[in-house]
């Protein structure tokens, strides 16, 4: 067990599935209580929160739309009444959309840019103003993605990699505002994991696998080992950075 993770208090957002699920799990797992918070999955949430709290800790569920003001201060509140305190906030709730950049609604932008970079302010902002107010401070993870450093193909989402592009730049400059009174904050830029978002595009993880060098998917808990690394007092001077968890895909 990492120690300094035993009795600390955390948000997950999108913490049903994928990176997520595997983050509250290992969180749980280190000794954190865990605030899921989920907005149409709430069933599947409650399943994570009960395997979780199989590591005897408090795990539970809270309904948010993390792209609504009112939503995410009503949530955090919640957090901060029923665990009192908060060390640490992994924003990695977001969605992912095809579509041709000429052909691209303006509805269409806004719901990404809304749901992947507005949802990580807010709940930055929401999860900072708790952690700016405590001595120990916090621990700030954002979950990115390699779109954030290059175009993928064959897939089009201008909208998406602008989004997690922005994520990165929101990161730093929070990271640079904040890192005077000891709350952290770092991107984490996995490549293709296999989740069960991706497993819907089975014909795509051959071309996935050869441009890796790796030559495969990562797993959701691979991702969420450097997250707790982040979270952690083990990266206690680490703010403003990126980890690329990507298996290679960025060299080439």
């Amino acid at each position: 067990m990492d120690e300094s993770l035993k009795g600390k208090h955390a948000v997950v957002t999108g913490g049903s599935r994928g990176i997520g699920e595997a983050t509250v799990l290992e969180l749980a797992a280190q000794g954190a209580s865990v605030a899921l918070l989920v907005n149409a999955s709430v069933l599947e949430g409650e399943a994570v929160a009960a395997r979780a709290r199989e590591s005897g800790v408090e795990c539970f569920v809270v309904q948010c739309d993390v792209a609504d003001p009112h939503s995410v201060t009503l949530a955090f509140g919640q957090v901060k009444e029923r665990l009192g305190s908060l060390e640490i906030c992994v924003n990695n709730a977001g969605m992912v959309h095809n579509a041709a950049a000429e052909d691209m609604s303006f509805e269409e932008w806004n719901r990404m840019i809304s749901t992947n970079l507005g949802s990580v302010f807010l709940c930055s902002q929401a999860a900072g103003r708790i952690m700016l107010a405590q001595s120990e401070g916090g621990s700030i993870v954002n979950i990115s993605s390699i779109c954030a450093h290059v175009a993928v193909r064959p897939q089009k989402q201008c909208h998406y990699q602008a989004a997690k592009g922005g994520v990165n730049m929101l990161t730093k400059s929070l990271a640079a505002e904040w890192a005077e009174r000891r709350v952290r904050v770092n991107t984490v830029s996995p490549g293709y994991v296999n989740t069960v978002l991706l497993s819907q595009m089975t014909e795509l993880h051959p071309l996935w696998e050869a441009h890796t060098p790796m030559g495969r998917l990562a797993l959701p808990r691979e991702i969420a080992e450097v997250i707790l690394f982040l979270a952690s007092e083990r990266s206690s001077y680490v703010t403003g950075s990126d980890f690329v968890v990507d298996g290679g895909y960025l060299v080439w």
